[in-house]
């Protein structure tokens, strides 16, 4: 038995140029075993005629069975020149057949019409009900922090939160902790999410709107202070908005803001005395 996970697999590829020899598996070919892939990313690999990311043989066999749970598969290409979309149902442009679900797996796109359209074995996992298929606005494969090169998430993608948490890694790919917000990203990448506050310099005698930027935060979230709730406007999911008062904005200190119901690092807020003054144009005459 074997574990693949927090691991990236980016723009590899099994091509050849014979019309006779076909290439299987464009990141990783399974002949034998029963493997878990877990949170795991498999982007923009290609190989000529069957599983542009995986190909794992044939199904029944039970010395081969690939089990995916938490794992992204984005825009993985087959060969049109090898593969006859047409008469054939072996298509298989991310996975050569279906694995064995996991669970909480995302897939886009989910076919790619006209050419690679049918459901047979487009879909990474069956039933087709458990994939999210959408697309996960990753990044380029980039130094992300950690050793190794990763595909990141951006702001806003729907693998965020959306793994599976009874088996999630205690960190990602680069070592960061899962989860960041409200549940474990799907793939190999968790999206490092800490608190905004703007302005970030305030005036000790002037009560001022506070913007919070973060993530997870819904109707109920709730800004605290220094640790004490504030009046809380929801905006939408990456913002909130704190009414804070001369007495609850207090002396003149660096303030700690965090949100009630969300695991996201403090952002920090500078109170001063005279702000208007710290701010005045140096005029050279």
């Amino acid at each position: 038995n074997g574990r693949i996970v927090n691991t990236t697999f980016s723009q590899n590829a099994a091509a050849t140029t014979g019309t006779n020899i076909v290439g299987q598996g464009g990141a990783l070919v399974i002949s034998r075993g029963v493997i878990a892939i877990t949170n795991s990313t498999f982007a923009e690999n290609f190989a000529t005629y069957q599983g542009g990311a995986i190909h794992a043989g044939g199904a029944g066999d039970p010395l081969r069975v690939v089990t995916l749970t938490s794992s992204l598969f984005y825009d993985n290409r087959l060969d049109l020149t090898h593969t006859n979309p047409v008469t054939t149902q072996w298509q298989g442009y991310h996975t050569n057949r279906p694995l064995q679900n996991g669970g909480n797996n995302l897939q886009y796109p989910r076919t790619k019409a006209p050419d690679f359209d049918n459901t047979v074995n487009n879909f990474i996992t069956t039933p087709e009900s458990a994939i999210l298929f959408s697309d996960p606005l990753l990044g380029a494969l980039a130094e992300n922090g950690g050793p190794t090169q990763t595909r990141a998430l951006s702001s806003g993608s729907p693998a965020i939160d959306a793994g599976n948490n009874a088996v999630c890694p205690a960190t990602d790919q680069r070592g960061i902790v899962r989860p960041q917000g409200g549940g474990c990203d799907v793939g190999a990448y968790e999206l490092l999410v800490v608190l905004t506050a703007s302005p970030a310099m305030i005036d000790a005698s002037a009560p001022v709107t506070l913007t919070v930027k973060g993530y997870g935060f819904t109707a109920a979230s709730i800004v605290l202070w220094d640790g004490t709730a504030v009046p809380t406007t929801y905006i939408d999911l990456l913002t909130v908005q704190a009414e804070l008062s001369t007495a609850v904005i207090g002396v003149p200190r660096s303030a700690l803001v965090t949100v009630d119901n969300v695991s996201l690092t403090a952002a920090t807020v500078q109170v001063v005395e005279n702000l208007q003054q710290i701010h005045l144009p140096i005029i050279v005459r």
